[in-house]
């Protein structure tokens, strides 16, 4: 029983990348190759970045003598990274797997699925920690290559991942207590999930004056760790090569790990099947308000990305990124110009000239982060019958889900174009021209991410957070995106050699334009017969 559930469990993390088709047959050697590539490339692009940091740290603490502080410090980091970039789907994982009910039917203790469950925490805990970890290690042998350093350092990445695992699990309980009190229980998961994204950002972007800060209040950063912060302190030292320490902190992180089991255990049947304070529904006679079919679609729609925190978080947070930046630009306009004159007073002319195509890539690439339509078609699920059912066409249908993109992107990318037209102060023409760039850029992203789904749907996922978060249409589409948006400005910047800046400003429409409209042929014809034979 425990070898089927595990398959199952692990399965279902990779299914994504390696899922069956109709026929039967597993997806090609190649496109198995280029995941594993692309997933190396994006684990090397954020371990340089930390690798920067733990250099900066080894290079001040090492000669010190403060090895340990240089691993509690990385430790710490790591863990914290770990738990962040689990903490939107360990509550989907645990709580609101679709199978919970099938499995909890079966004659398998509940103590034992909830392990199986954990057993995927753990394993997305590992990558992200380690992104943190591993350079560090690295870079720590680079200056100390002692075996028993090494040896122990790298154990510590399997050992600090129960750490990650214990703490998204608390925060996964935690959300699951609360929202089964609750009958929204999505505005509490957005609200913490905002504030995880808040505390991130505020950290990383004060990264470089917090690690100044470090090196230089080293020692009493040291004196502070060792005699408040025990357990912080064993990790450094274990990562050093010392065996007690190592041993306590083992020890530590075991007697964690198995105190989070048993306190999810005591109440896994009734958060898996709460009712999560749905309002019952009842019956008020009145007159019914009619709608026309394309209203109704929509109106769907809306309320299915309203309802899925998970959907709501990951396809719509590029909508609060580009008010922020809207905002940003209204509160600061007279320093955002003095940068932008500094910036461009020894820039070549076409640079200057080529400020309003890039200001309206900008908005579109923050655009992009809105892939609305990529996982639409896969998050029907098993239900998608009840939708091909309907006395709809199924252009409405996919209509409907175009429109949802354009009603949630279109007005906030348009308000952060036209204020950003006011700052840098662009000429009219400049300005409608960035308008209509942003204006089909962001229509065709959304056609974009409607084709691929149709193409490479999903719809035997267990857990909405595989077609939202690591489905191949949702990638697709934010890597081509912004892909498309360089190209963009690279034809404008080509064109402005022979031509006008405007002129290439119009023609890049054109083509947006030209792409859009063949978009929107494919799907009338041929994306309407998918749909209907899925």
């Amino acid at each position: 029983m425990w070898k089927a559930l595990l398959k199952k469990q692990f399965l279902e993390l990779i299914n994504v990348y390696f899922p069956k088709k109709k026929a039967g047959k597993k997806r090609s050697a190649g496109a198995v190759v280029g995941f594993l590539i692309l997933f190396i490339l994006i684990f090397l692009s954020l371990g340089s970045s930390f690798y920067a940091a733990a250099y900066m740290l080894a290079s001040t603490m090492l000669p010190m003598g403060l090895s340990w502080l240089y691993f509690a410090l990385m430790g710490s980091l790591s863990v914290f990274l770990g738990v962040f970039g689990g903490v939107f789907s360990t509550y989907a994982s645990l709580y609101l797997a679709k199978d919970n009910d099938m499995l909890l039917s079966l004659p398998i203790p509940p103590r034992r699925i909830l392990l199986v469950r954990m057993t995927g925490v753990y394993a997305a805990g590992l990558v992200y920690s380690a992104v943190a970890w591993l350079p560090a290690v690295i870079c720590y042998l680079t200056f100390d290559a002692s075996p028993a350093a090494a040896v122990f350092s790298l154990l510590l990445t399997f050992v600090n991942a129960f750490l990650v695992l214990v703490f998204s699990c608390l925060l996964g309980w935690a959300v699951a207590a609360i929202s089964s009190r609750l009958r929204r229980k999505n505005i509490i998961t957005v609200i913490l999930s905002l504030g995880f994204l808040a505390i991130y950002f505020f950290a990383t972007s004060r990264m470089n004056q917090m690690l100044t800060s470090l090196t230089q209040n080293t020692d009493k950063l040291g004196e502070a760790v060792r005699g408040k912060l025990w357990p912080l302190y064993q990790l450094g030292l274990a990562a050093t090569g010392k065996v007690l320490p190592m041993l306590c902190w083992c020890c530590l992180v075991l007697a964690l790990s198995l105190l989070t089991y048993w306190l999810l255990s005591r109440s896994f049947i009734r958060l898996a099947t709460a009712n999560r304070g749905a309002k019952k529904a009842v019956y008020h006679a009145g007159r019914s308000k009619a709608s026309t079919m394309d209203a109704a679609l929509l109106r769907k729609e809306m309320k299915r990305f309203l309802g899925s925190p998970v959907y709501l978080l990951n396809c719509g947070l590029g909508i609060v990124f580009i008010l922020a930046v809207a905002v940003f630009l209204l509160v600061r306009a007279g320093a955002v110009r003095e940068t932008m004159t500094l910036l461009l007073s020894s820039a070549p002319y076409l640079v200057k000239a080529l400020l309003p195509a890039l200001g309206a890539m900008v908005v579109c690439a923050l655009g992009v982060m809105n892939p609305i339509t990529a996982p639409s078609i896969s998050l029907e699920g098993k239900s998608l019958w009840v939708l091909q059912s309907l006395p709809v066409p199924a252009r409405a249908a996919l209509r409907a889900k175009e429109r949802l993109q354009l009603v949630l992107c279109l007005p906030p990318a348009l308000l952060c174009s036209l204020v950003l037209a006011f700052v840098l102060r662009f000429d009219l023409l400049a300005a409608l021209l960035s308008l209509g760039i942003v204006a089909l850029f962001t229509a065709v992203i959304g056609d974009l991410g409607l084709m691929m789904n149709l193409l490479k749907p999903n719809l035997t996922w267990t857990n909405e957070m595989v077609p939202v978060k690591q489905g191949l249409p949702v990638l697709i589409t934010l890597f081509g995106g912004w892909i498309l948006a360089l190209a963009c400005v690279g034809l404008c910047a080509a064109l402005g050699q022979v031509l006008p800046v405007r002129l290439g400003m119009a023609a890049e429409a054109v083509l947006l334009g030209a792409a859009l409209l063949l978009m929107k042929h494919w799907l009338k014809t041929k994306g309407c017969r998918i749909f209907e034979e899925l």
